[in-house]
């Protein structure tokens, strides 16, 4: 009989053992999660985007109601300069939509984003009320 030591030899695809188990396993994680996300998605009707959302919406919107108690117990002319101090504390620029239609603190803002939230969330115009 003949010797049966393992010589390193390599695949025909040019791997060694090592390396197609390692890719096997990645292949099965990504089945597995593909599978995972179809049941979630068919089955329960929940998107990945829905998981996200609600770990976020519990950190950000005690911070909202914060923000918004501190804009509502000061006057409209102040607003600006609160947004800005609560915009440099946590890192992101916060800008105020009224419905109406009036911005406050919209510098920065994209042209693009100010016409899809005005499109989206202005509900009444002075003149209406």
């Amino acid at each position: 009989m003949g010797d049966l030591r393992f010589e390193g030899k390599v695949s025909r695809w040019g791997l060694s053992l090592y390396g197609q188990t390692l890719i096997w396993f990645f292949i099965n994680i990504a089945l597995v999660l593909s599978v995972l996300w179809l049941v979630l998605r068919f089955q329960f009707g929940v998107s990945v985007e829905d998981v996200f959302r609600e770990e976020l919406s519990s950190r950000v919107e005690p911070r909202a109601e914060l923000i918004t108690a501190q804009l509502r117990g000061n006057p409209r002319s102040e607003w600006d300069a609160i947004l800005e101090r609560k915009s440099k504390e946590i890192g992101l620029q916060l800008s105020v939509l009224t419905v109406y239609g009036e911005w406050i603190s919209e510098e920065g803002l994209s042209e693009k984003f100010i016409a899809e939230a005005e499109a989206n969330f202005v509900i009444n115009t002075p003149n209406t009320i």
